[in-house]
């Protein structure tokens, strides 16, 4: 009879320490999905339209207020992905994780993706800075004004959002383009293939990816330039029609009447 009593009392602890786990899962870490804030910077209103996946679509009357508005979104839905990227260039995974972080530390460190993407930060052109720094802004807007909002795996691995610098997004190019490149050996087989038996025999033994669409057309000078034109589109009439929910998040450049983020 003791033990059974034991049992239940650990049964329901475990229910109640459940639930409460549940809670703050739940309750944190779910980026807004409807009503109005303040974005700091924003020269006019941005519109974020989500569809039935949640998936956003920005509207704005400016290229740096989209920027804007998209580095707060990121942030919003790709904040532990951005610190658990930023702490594996950095080589600082095993600070976290321990000594299952050590190898990608080295290799990393080796690599010197962090200590690159600030020489070459330091060469951006003014016109590059003004693409880059709205959304960096916008990533630390979200970072400094939604912290009870920051994701709960932050925690859990021993990470926390720290201030975004111009410095960090260069990074970030960076290790992308590293981790899409780790392939490097298989496509360098697959082009000696393609230039010994040609495209489609090469297909044969081994499938390329290959795309057929690709433009050469060189960029204009409004695509090369500085995103001070209007290249945004305003939102649909009907968010319906696109596929759109009908509910909007609304990004003002001040403060909303009522304080806060509706619902």
């Amino acid at each position: 009879m003791f033990l059974r009593r034991i049992l239940l009392a650990l049964g329901f602890a475990g229910v109640i320490a459940a639930g409460a786990v549940w809670f703050q899962v739940s309750s944190s870490a779910v980026p807004a999905q409807g009503g109005d804030l303040a974005l700091p910077g924003l020269s006019a209103p941005v519109t974020v339209l989500r569809d039935e996946l949640g998936i956003p679509y920005i509207f704005a009357q400016n290229t740096p207020d989209l920027l804007r508005a998209q580095g707060f979104v990121t942030a919003q839905h790709r904040l532990f992905q951005m610190e658990l990227f930023r702490a594996t260039w950095q080589g600082h995974l095993a600070a976290s994780i321990g000594e299952a972080g050590l190898a990608s530390d080295i290799r990393m460190r080796v690599l010197g993706i962090e200590h690159n993407s600030r020489r070459h930060t330091q060469q951006l052109s003014d016109a590059s800075r003004a693409w880059l720094q709205p959304y960096v802004d916008g990533v630390n807007a979200y970072v400094d004004t939604h912290a009870g909002d920051h994701p709960l795996e932050l925690g859990v691995v021993g990470l926390e959002a720290r201030p975004w610098e111009l410095a960090d997004l260069v990074a970030l190019i960076h290790f992308v383009h590293y981790t899409h490149a780790t392939n490097f050996k298989a496509e360098m087989l697959a082009q000696q293939l393609a230039d010994h038996l040609g495209a489609e025999r090469a297909a044969e033994l081994m499938p390329l990816m290959r795309n057929r669409n690709r433009s050469s057309a060189p960029a204009t000078d409004g695509e090369q330039g500085s995103p001070g034109g209007d290249i945004a589109a305003a939102p649909p009439a009907s968010g319906a029609a696109h596929g759109l929910g009908s509910v909007r998040l609304l990004f003002a450049p001040e403060p909303p009447r009522n304080g806060g983020i509706g619902s």
